[in-house]
């Protein structure tokens, strides 16, 4: 449901979406295959807990925020990015997102690049790990030798934009179009996903500066997008 809900809302036919090697969901920066990796994806089933990351509490130490990021989930996505960035030598990533249909992390990939790609160290170890050269050649490995720990040393925050579907609940359920303004800083956000870089600050994400007309109803597990299309026109897209 999310690859069609992005591509019917959002990128389609700007941007082809699809699965790449193990990357659960890349989202590109053409309409075709071979256009270059915008977004790297990485979903989860609401029931896996224990390998999603979590949202971070009021209070929370900054060694609590680090534990709550270093799940299965931000590992992958950290595999996925070293091998678009160094190994594919793409420079034109955008973001990079966690999902897992109600919960979105979105990171942006400047992030990514400052953290991991310019580590000269676990540039090394991500390296030796592809060629095969280390004592374990599954992705796990990597996850739980390399990756897993190298988290755990960072000493910097790392900011994402963090929203939860279930937040917005009554306003897409209900009927009443006075409340769907709720709805627009949402609607705002997933439409930059793979354009210029969110504004976020520990987990709060804005996009004020892009504009949009929209309309967005749930109704008995059906969306409703209604897009305005410019010229007086009106887009509408139903998705079961």
């Amino acid at each position: 449901m999310v690859i069609d809900f992005l591509k019917k809302t959002y990128y389609e036919p700007n941007h082809f979406i699809n699965t790449k090697g193990r990357n659960d969901l890349v989202i590109h920066n053409g309409e075709k295959a071979k256009s270059s990796v915008g977004v790297i994806m990485e979903t989860k089933k609401p029931t896996n807990t224990r390998e999603m990351v979590q949202p971070f509490a009021k209070g929370d130490t900054f060694e609590q925020r680090i534990t709550k990021l270093n799940a299965k989930a931000f590992q992958e996505l950290v595999l996925y990015y070293l091998r678009e960035r160094i190994t594919e030598k793409n420079l034109e990533v955008k973001h990079l997102v966690i999902t897992n249909i109600n919960e979105w992390f979105i990171f942006d990939a400047n992030t990514f690049d400052r953290l991991f790609a310019q580590n000269k160290n676990l540039v090394k170890q991500f390296n030796d790990f592809e060629a095969g050269r280390l004592a374990g050649i599954k992705t796990d490995f990597f996850y739980t030798e390399i990756a897993a720990p190298f988290i755990a040393a960072i000493k910097t925050e790392i900011e994402f934009t963090y929203f939860n579907l279930l937040d917005y609940q009554k306003p897409l359920r209900n009927r009443n179009k006075e409340d769907d303004n709720k709805l627009i800083a949402l609607f705002k956000l997933l439409q930059t996903i793979n354009h210029k870089p969110l504004v976020a600050n520990e987990g709060q994400g804005k996009a004020e500066e892009i504009e949009c007309c929209i309309d967005l109803n749930l109704q008995e597990n059906t969306i409703i997008v209604s897009k305005n299309i410019g010229f007086g026109k009106i887009k509408v897209i139903q998705l079961n």
